[in-house]
């Protein structure tokens, strides 16, 4: 009887042992999950002051802690949380991904000189746009500030290239006015700062390279000769009689 009462009060301790350490790493990722929740409210609530075009997404998340006896899970805690983000949710230009305005937020750590132990620095955020990472502030509003004059200049850029592909067109549209029986290669815009290109294909297989420029005071497109390309069996003393009567 009493070896059979001892057995228990071994299984009980074991018990109470094993209960005691999952329930220590359950209440430990409690207060982390906890804090690190308040930490993204505090950047988010900032950064809705610069521009509610912010978003906290929260995504619901779980952690079991069994209880193991002999190798045997007798009991679960589980322990529901939220893993944060914060997310640029304003509009941007259709040409740029929404992974190149990024916001991170982590726990900042430095070592000690002649100390192994790493001290925390505490929650700090950043920004990563165009996929280049910026350096941790501890204000939201700084990050808010940052994300916004970025998405700013990616519309001024939008608004650029809007205006150059519109003279693109508007230059295709005169040309195909001045060579109404020849055909015009609308082709693709080049780099940006060098002159773009037409290809003029007139019947007699005779080629004009036009590259063309905007003139934004009179509102005008400039047309500038860039090559005359003439197929080896042509007359020439043709062409001079054409370009003349042009």
């Amino acid at each position: 009887m009493t070896e059979t009462l001892t057995q228990k009060e071994i299984a009980k301790t074991k018990y109470q042992d094993a209960k005691r350490i999952a329930l220590r790493n359950y209440d430990q990722l409690k207060l982390a999950t906890d804090d690190n929740q308040k930490v993204f409210e505090g950047f988010y609530n900032d950064m809705v002051k610069v521009s509610p075009d912010f978003e906290l997404v929260k995504k619901p998340n779980s952690a079991d802690y069994k209880v193991w006896i002999d190798n045997f899970p007798v009991e679960t805690f589980t322990l529901n949380y939220f893993d944060c983000e914060i997310k640029y949710t304003g509009k941007l230009p259709e040409v740029v991904s929404s992974g190149k305005v990024r916001i991170d937020v982590s726990e900042q750590h430095v070592t000690p000189r002649g100390s192994w132990r790493q001290k925390s620095l505490g929650f700090k955020i950043r920004t990563s746009l165009d996929y280049t990472e910026g350096p941790y502030y501890k204000s939201g509003r700084t990050v808010a500030k940052k994300v916004i004059e970025y998405v700013d200049s990616l519309w001024e850029q939008e608004k650029a290239r809007l205006l150059k592909q519109d003279i693109r067109s508007r230059a295709f549209r005169e040309l195909m006015s001045m060579f109404r029986f020849s055909i015009i290669d609308f082709g693709t815009p080049t780099k940006q700062n060098e002159f773009n290109f037409f290809t003029v294909t007139n019947l007699n297989r005779t080629k004009i390279v036009l590259g063309y420029r905007y003139d934004s005071v009179n509102d005008k497109i400039e047309f500038i000769n860039k090559e005359i390309i003439v197929p080896t069996e042509f007359n020439l003393t043709s062409l001079v009689e054409k370009l003349g009567e042009l």
